[in-house]
Protein backbone atom coordinates (compact mmCIF):
# COMPACT_ATOMS: atom_id res chain seq x y z
CA UNK A 1 0.00 0.00 0.00
CA UNK A 2 2.53 2.52 0.76
CA UNK A 3 4.78 1.83 -2.27
CA UNK A 4 1.41 2.78 -4.34
CA UNK A 5 0.89 5.92 -2.34
CA UNK A 6 4.53 6.65 -3.50
CA UNK A 7 4.09 6.35 -6.84
CA UNK A 8 0.76 8.63 -7.54
CA UNK A 9 2.29 11.29 -5.81
CA UNK A 10 5.09 11.23 -8.19
CA UNK A 11 2.86 10.56 -11.50
CA UNK A 12 1.11 14.04 -10.27
CA UNK A 13 4.65 16.16 -10.35
CA UNK A 14 4.53 14.90 -14.00
CA UNK A 15 2.32 17.60 -14.82
CA UNK A 16 5.07 19.76 -13.85
CA UNK A 17 6.96 19.18 -17.29
CA UNK A 18 7.28 22.93 -19.75
CA UNK A 19 9.08 23.94 -22.13
CA UNK A 20 12.20 26.21 -21.57
CA UNK A 21 14.19 25.68 -24.76
CA UNK A 22 14.85 23.89 -28.04
CA UNK A 23 16.82 21.59 -26.60
CA UNK A 24 15.58 20.33 -23.34
CA UNK A 25 12.56 20.32 -20.11
CA UNK A 26 12.39 21.00 -16.65
CA UNK A 27 11.10 18.38 -14.56
CA UNK A 28 10.15 18.63 -11.00
CA UNK A 29 8.77 16.11 -8.20
CA UNK A 30 8.83 15.79 -4.51
CA UNK A 31 10.42 12.33 -3.58
CA UNK A 32 8.69 10.47 -0.29
CA UNK A 33 10.15 7.29 1.08
CA UNK A 34 8.34 4.06 2.57
CA UNK A 35 7.39 5.89 5.81
CA UNK A 36 5.59 8.77 3.72
CA UNK A 37 8.24 11.06 4.83
CA UNK A 38 9.74 13.44 2.48
CA UNK A 39 13.59 12.51 1.78
CA UNK A 40 15.36 15.57 2.40
CA UNK A 41 18.83 16.94 1.06
CA UNK A 42 19.41 13.66 -0.41
CA UNK A 43 20.40 12.42 -3.19
CA UNK A 44 18.12 10.58 -5.60
CA UNK A 45 19.12 8.17 -8.37
CA UNK A 46 16.95 8.93 -11.12
CA UNK A 47 16.04 7.33 -15.19
CA UNK A 48 13.66 9.44 -17.34
CA UNK A 49 13.29 7.71 -20.87
CA UNK A 50 10.76 9.11 -23.90
CA UNK A 51 8.70 6.60 -25.39
CA UNK A 52 6.97 7.26 -28.53
CA UNK A 53 3.67 5.54 -29.66
CA UNK A 54 2.28 3.97 -26.13
CA UNK A 55 3.09 3.93 -22.05
CA UNK A 56 4.63 0.74 -23.53
CA UNK A 57 6.48 1.92 -26.59
CA UNK A 58 9.37 1.94 -28.44
CA UNK A 59 12.40 3.65 -26.68
CA UNK A 60 13.98 6.56 -28.51
CA UNK A 61 15.50 8.58 -25.54
CA UNK A 62 17.16 7.12 -21.89
CA UNK A 63 19.23 8.94 -19.65
CA UNK A 64 19.78 8.79 -16.12
CA UNK A 65 20.47 11.64 -13.57
CA UNK A 66 21.45 12.01 -9.37
CA UNK A 67 20.22 15.30 -8.63
CA UNK A 68 19.59 16.63 -4.72
CA UNK A 69 16.61 17.04 -3.04
CA UNK A 70 16.15 20.31 -1.08
CA UNK A 71 14.83 20.53 2.41
CA UNK A 72 11.16 20.38 1.21
CA UNK A 73 11.80 16.98 -0.59
CA UNK A 74 11.72 18.38 -3.88
CA UNK A 75 14.51 17.90 -6.84
CA UNK A 76 14.37 19.88 -9.99
CA UNK A 77 16.27 18.58 -13.30
CA UNK A 78 16.77 19.07 -16.96
CA UNK A 79 16.13 16.27 -19.28
CA UNK A 80 18.46 16.65 -22.12
CA UNK A 81 20.93 18.97 -19.93
CA UNK A 82 24.11 19.32 -19.16
CA UNK A 83 23.78 16.58 -16.02
CA UNK A 84 22.57 14.09 -17.61
CA UNK A 85 24.12 10.75 -18.12
CA UNK A 86 22.23 9.67 -21.79
CA UNK A 87 22.39 6.08 -22.17
CA UNK A 88 20.54 6.07 -25.29
CA UNK A 89 19.18 8.50 -28.33
CA UNK A 90 19.45 12.38 -28.75
CA UNK A 91 17.06 14.17 -26.85
CA UNK A 92 17.39 17.03 -29.76
CA UNK A 93 16.80 14.62 -32.41
CA UNK A 94 13.43 13.98 -31.30
CA UNK A 95 10.82 14.36 -34.23
CA UNK A 96 8.24 15.36 -31.71
CA UNK A 97 5.88 15.84 -35.18
CA UNK A 98 5.93 12.31 -35.91
CA UNK A 99 3.06 10.91 -33.67
CA UNK A 100 2.40 10.43 -29.62
CA UNK A 101 5.34 10.52 -27.16
CA UNK A 102 4.91 9.23 -23.30
CA UNK A 103 7.75 10.01 -20.17
CA UNK A 104 8.63 7.11 -17.80
CA UNK A 105 10.40 8.01 -15.22
CA UNK A 106 12.15 6.06 -12.26
CA UNK A 107 13.40 7.04 -9.46
CA UNK A 108 15.73 5.43 -6.32
CA UNK A 109 15.38 7.31 -2.83
CA UNK A 110 18.12 5.65 -1.77
CA UNK A 111 20.24 7.29 -4.65
CA UNK A 112 21.75 4.29 -6.40
CA UNK A 113 20.08 2.70 -9.04
CA UNK A 114 18.02 0.08 -7.67
CA UNK A 115 14.74 1.71 -8.70
CA UNK A 116 11.64 0.99 -6.85
CA UNK A 117 9.54 3.61 -8.13
CA UNK A 118 8.25 3.89 -11.90
CA UNK A 119 5.41 6.54 -13.48
CA UNK A 120 4.45 7.09 -17.17
CA UNK A 121 2.78 10.00 -18.65
CA UNK A 122 1.66 11.34 -21.76
CA UNK A 123 3.39 14.28 -23.12
CA UNK A 124 0.57 16.43 -24.35
CA UNK A 125 1.45 20.34 -25.27
CA UNK A 126 5.61 20.08 -24.25
CA UNK A 127 6.40 18.37 -28.13
CA UNK A 128 4.43 20.89 -29.43
CA UNK A 129 6.44 23.80 -27.99
CA UNK A 130 9.55 22.13 -29.35
CA UNK A 131 8.34 21.28 -32.12
CA UNK A 132 8.03 24.95 -32.83
CA UNK A 133 11.50 25.68 -33.57
CA UNK A 134 11.73 23.05 -36.74
CA UNK A 135 8.73 24.71 -38.88
CA UNK A 136 8.64 22.78 -42.07
CA UNK A 137 10.61 24.17 -44.53
CA UNK A 138 9.58 25.20 -48.26
CA UNK A 139 11.47 23.39 -51.00
CA UNK A 140 8.93 24.11 -53.70
CA UNK A 141 9.66 26.85 -55.84
CA UNK A 142 7.53 30.34 -55.89
CA UNK A 143 6.26 31.08 -59.22
CA UNK A 144 5.74 34.83 -60.09
CA UNK A 145 3.25 35.02 -62.15
CA UNK A 146 3.46 38.70 -63.82
CA UNK A 147 7.20 38.46 -63.77
CA UNK A 148 8.06 41.15 -61.93
CA UNK A 149 7.93 41.66 -58.11
CA UNK A 150 8.59 45.12 -57.68
CA UNK A 151 5.19 46.21 -59.43
CA UNK A 152 2.75 45.48 -56.53
CA UNK A 153 4.53 48.28 -54.73
CA UNK A 154 2.52 51.81 -54.48
CA UNK A 155 3.50 55.25 -53.71
CA UNK A 156 1.03 57.85 -52.01
CA UNK A 157 1.77 61.15 -53.57
CA UNK A 158 -0.06 64.70 -52.79
CA UNK A 159 0.40 66.45 -55.52
CA UNK A 160 -0.71 70.14 -55.58
CA UNK A 161 -4.26 69.54 -53.69
CA UNK A 162 -4.61 66.01 -55.74
CA UNK A 163 -4.03 62.95 -53.86
CA UNK A 164 -3.14 59.73 -56.06
CA UNK A 165 -1.51 56.35 -56.22
CA UNK A 166 1.28 56.46 -58.50
CA UNK A 167 1.17 53.09 -60.69
CA UNK A 168 -2.52 52.32 -60.70
CA UNK A 169 -3.89 53.96 -63.48
CA UNK A 170 -7.18 52.65 -62.62
CA UNK A 171 -7.12 54.26 -59.06
CA UNK A 172 -9.16 57.52 -58.10
CA UNK A 173 -7.62 60.60 -57.70
CA UNK A 174 -8.76 62.53 -54.85
CA UNK A 175 -9.08 66.36 -54.66
CA UNK A 176 -8.21 67.75 -51.24
CA UNK A 177 -8.78 71.43 -51.78
CA UNK A 178 -12.25 71.75 -50.23
CA UNK A 179 -10.88 70.43 -46.88
CA UNK A 180 -7.25 73.20 -47.21
CA UNK A 181 -9.96 76.50 -46.12
CA UNK A 182 -9.17 76.72 -42.54
CA UNK A 183 -13.05 77.84 -41.83
CA UNK A 184 -14.59 74.41 -43.19
CA UNK A 185 -15.91 72.39 -40.46
CA UNK A 186 -17.38 68.73 -40.72
CA UNK A 187 -20.77 69.07 -39.62
CA UNK A 188 -21.89 65.18 -38.08
CA UNK A 189 -25.86 64.84 -38.53
CA UNK A 190 -25.78 64.69 -34.41
CA UNK A 191 -23.86 64.02 -31.40
CA UNK A 192 -25.69 62.69 -28.43
CA UNK A 193 -24.06 63.09 -25.08
CA UNK A 194 -25.71 61.26 -22.30
CA UNK A 195 -24.33 62.24 -18.76
CA UNK A 196 -23.82 60.12 -15.98
CA UNK A 197 -24.46 60.06 -11.88
CA UNK A 198 -23.02 62.67 -10.93
CA UNK A 199 -22.50 64.57 -14.49
CA UNK A 200 -23.89 67.66 -16.05
CA UNK A 201 -23.69 68.82 -19.77
CA UNK A 202 -24.97 72.11 -20.26
CA UNK A 203 -24.73 74.59 -23.39
CA UNK A 204 -24.81 73.98 -27.35
CA UNK A 205 -22.38 73.08 -30.33
CA UNK A 206 -19.97 74.58 -30.34
CA UNK A 207 -20.31 75.64 -26.90
CA UNK A 208 -20.52 72.20 -25.13
CA UNK A 209 -19.72 72.20 -21.10
CA UNK A 210 -18.98 68.68 -19.22
CA UNK A 211 -18.95 68.83 -15.48
CA UNK A 212 -18.43 66.50 -12.34
CA UNK A 213 -20.92 67.41 -9.38
CA UNK A 214 -19.22 68.61 -6.09
CA UNK A 215 -19.62 66.40 -3.28
CA UNK A 216 -20.44 67.17 -0.04
CA UNK A 217 -19.97 66.16 3.64
CA UNK A 218 -21.30 66.87 7.14
CA UNK A 219 -18.57 68.93 8.82
CA UNK A 220 -17.34 70.34 5.71
CA UNK A 221 -16.08 74.20 6.08
CA UNK A 222 -18.06 76.39 3.41
CA UNK A 223 -15.14 79.39 2.19
CA UNK A 224 -12.12 80.03 3.76
CA UNK A 225 -12.02 78.94 7.39
CA UNK A 226 -15.53 78.51 7.44
CA UNK A 227 -16.75 81.92 7.06
CA UNK A 228 -19.80 80.87 4.76
CA UNK A 229 -21.06 78.31 7.14
CA UNK A 230 -20.64 74.75 7.98
CA UNK A 231 -22.25 71.36 6.22
CA UNK A 232 -24.69 69.67 8.81
CA UNK A 233 -26.06 67.38 6.51
CA UNK A 234 -26.44 66.09 2.88
CA UNK A 235 -28.73 63.86 0.70
CA UNK A 236 -27.77 60.08 -0.74
CA UNK A 237 -25.77 61.96 -3.06
CA UNK A 238 -24.05 64.30 -1.22
CA UNK A 239 -24.51 66.64 -3.97
CA UNK A 240 -27.44 68.95 -1.80
CA UNK A 241 -27.93 69.00 2.04
CA UNK A 242 -28.42 72.22 4.65
CA UNK A 243 -25.88 74.54 5.55
CA UNK A 244 -25.65 76.17 9.26
CA UNK A 245 -24.32 79.47 9.96
CA UNK A 246 -20.70 80.01 11.85
CA UNK A 247 -22.30 81.96 14.30
CA UNK A 248 -25.31 82.51 16.09
CA UNK A 249 -27.13 85.76 14.77
CA UNK A 250 -27.76 89.03 16.31
CA UNK A 251 -24.90 89.48 17.65
CA UNK A 252 -24.32 86.28 19.93
CA UNK A 253 -27.57 87.85 22.19
CA UNK A 254 -31.18 86.52 22.42
CA UNK A 255 -34.58 88.07 20.40
CA UNK A 256 -37.86 87.49 20.09
CA UNK A 257 -40.12 84.86 17.48
CA UNK A 258 -41.76 88.14 16.27
CA UNK A 259 -43.51 91.35 17.74
CA UNK A 260 -46.76 90.39 16.07
CA UNK A 261 -49.08 88.09 18.25
CA UNK A 262 -51.31 86.49 15.55
CA UNK A 263 -51.38 83.36 13.34
CA UNK A 264 -48.87 84.09 10.33
CA UNK A 265 -51.09 85.07 7.46
CA UNK A 266 -49.32 83.07 4.43
CA UNK A 267 -48.77 80.58 6.98
CA UNK A 268 -45.40 79.29 8.92
CA UNK A 269 -46.51 76.24 10.10
CA UNK A 270 -44.57 73.67 7.82
CA UNK A 271 -42.11 71.35 10.12
CA UNK A 272 -39.20 71.23 6.98
CA UNK A 273 -39.30 74.33 5.15
CA UNK A 274 -37.83 76.37 6.49
CA UNK A 275 -37.42 79.23 3.82
CA UNK A 276 -41.08 79.15 3.16
CA UNK A 277 -41.89 79.78 7.08
CA UNK A 278 -38.86 83.14 6.96
CA UNK A 279 -40.56 84.28 3.90
CA UNK A 280 -44.04 84.13 5.55
CA UNK A 281 -43.02 85.70 8.90
CA UNK A 282 -40.80 88.14 7.65
CA UNK A 283 -44.36 89.30 5.35
CA UNK A 284 -46.32 89.72 8.61
CA UNK A 285 -43.14 91.75 10.89
CA UNK A 286 -39.78 92.86 9.85
CA UNK A 287 -38.96 92.81 13.57
CA UNK A 288 -38.67 88.67 13.89
CA UNK A 289 -35.73 86.07 13.95
CA UNK A 290 -36.35 84.94 10.36
CA UNK A 291 -35.72 88.79 9.42
CA UNK A 292 -32.36 88.91 10.97
CA UNK A 293 -31.98 85.40 9.29
CA UNK A 294 -33.17 86.25 5.74
CA UNK A 295 -30.88 90.23 6.44
CA UNK A 296 -27.84 87.82 7.22
CA UNK A 297 -24.74 87.81 4.42
CA UNK A 298 -21.21 86.22 4.28
CA UNK A 299 -18.30 86.86 2.09
CA UNK A 300 -19.13 84.39 0.10
CA UNK A 301 -22.89 84.25 0.33
CA UNK A 302 -26.01 87.40 -0.06
CA UNK A 303 -28.98 88.44 1.61
CA UNK A 304 -31.86 86.30 0.93
CA UNK A 305 -29.55 83.49 1.19
CA UNK A 306 -30.24 82.19 4.58
CA UNK A 307 -33.45 81.77 6.55
CA UNK A 308 -34.53 80.58 10.21
CA UNK A 309 -34.45 76.75 9.95
CA UNK A 310 -37.56 74.74 10.77
CA UNK A 311 -38.10 72.43 13.88
CA UNK A 312 -37.08 69.08 11.98
CA UNK A 313 -34.18 71.39 10.24
CA UNK A 314 -33.04 72.07 13.36
CA UNK A 315 -33.29 68.64 14.64
CA UNK A 316 -30.62 67.65 11.92
CA UNK A 317 -28.09 70.22 13.32
CA UNK A 318 -28.85 68.64 16.63
CA UNK A 319 -27.71 65.41 15.67
CA UNK A 320 -24.11 66.65 14.21
CA UNK A 321 -23.44 69.34 17.12
CA UNK A 322 -20.24 68.06 17.74
CA UNK A 323 -19.42 67.68 13.89
CA UNK A 324 -20.22 71.45 13.38
CA UNK A 325 -18.45 72.61 16.58
CA UNK A 326 -15.18 71.05 15.93
CA UNK A 327 -15.37 71.84 12.28
CA UNK A 328 -16.13 75.50 13.72
CA UNK A 329 -13.01 74.78 16.60
CA UNK A 330 -15.70 75.42 19.01
CA UNK A 331 -16.64 74.13 22.33
CA UNK A 332 -20.18 74.23 21.75
CA UNK A 333 -23.22 76.07 20.38
CA UNK A 334 -23.89 80.01 22.43
CA UNK A 335 -26.52 78.54 24.62
CA UNK A 336 -29.54 75.45 24.95
CA UNK A 337 -32.60 77.03 23.23
CA UNK A 338 -32.90 78.28 19.62
CA UNK A 339 -36.07 79.52 17.88
CA UNK A 340 -37.25 77.42 14.72
CA UNK A 341 -39.26 79.23 12.32
CA UNK A 342 -42.11 76.68 12.63
CA UNK A 343 -45.15 78.03 14.37
CA UNK A 344 -47.79 76.22 16.45
CA UNK A 345 -50.91 78.80 16.73
CA UNK A 346 -51.34 82.73 17.10
CA UNK A 347 -49.45 82.93 20.54
CA UNK A 348 -46.48 80.13 19.90
CA UNK A 349 -43.77 78.82 18.08
CA UNK A 350 -41.43 75.96 18.38
CA UNK A 351 -38.05 76.33 19.78
CA UNK A 352 -35.48 73.99 20.00
CA UNK A 353 -33.00 72.89 22.66
CA UNK A 354 -29.93 71.91 20.83
CA UNK A 355 -28.28 70.40 24.21
CA UNK A 356 -30.15 68.20 24.84
CA UNK A 357 -32.42 67.18 21.27
CA UNK A 358 -35.51 68.65 22.79
CA UNK A 359 -38.15 70.53 20.81
CA UNK A 360 -41.26 72.16 22.53
CA UNK A 361 -43.28 75.42 21.88
CA UNK A 362 -43.88 78.91 24.02
CA UNK A 363 -44.62 82.54 23.65
CA UNK A 364 -43.79 84.14 20.49
CA UNK A 365 -42.28 87.14 22.67
CA UNK A 366 -39.63 85.04 25.03
CA UNK A 367 -36.25 85.79 24.07
CA UNK A 368 -34.10 82.45 22.59
CA UNK A 369 -30.72 82.40 20.75
CA UNK A 370 -31.01 81.93 16.29
CA UNK A 371 -28.56 79.98 13.90
CA UNK A 372 -29.32 80.99 10.10
CA UNK A 373 -29.57 77.98 7.77
CA UNK A 374 -29.18 78.03 4.12
CA UNK A 375 -29.92 75.27 1.45
CA UNK A 376 -27.67 73.59 -1.99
Amino acid sequence: MKKNFITLSILLTISSLWAQSPEKMSYQAIVRNSNDELVVNGEIGMEISILRGSANGTIIYSETQNPTSNENGLISIEIGGTLANVIFGSFSSIEWSDGFYFIRVKTDPTGGTNYTISGTSQLLSVPYALHAKSAETLTEPIEEVDGSITNEIQDLQLNGDILKITNNPTSTNIDLSKYLNKDTIIILDSINIIAGNGITVSGSYPDIVISQSEKHYVGELMGTNGEDGVVFWVDHTGEHGLICSPEDLNGGTIIGWTDVIAVVPDGAQSRIDGYSNSIAINNQSANSAATICLQYSTPGTSAGDWYLPAVDELSKLYHVRYEVTKALNLDSFGLDMYWTSTELNNNTAWYYNIAIGYGNSLNKNNNYMVRAVRAF
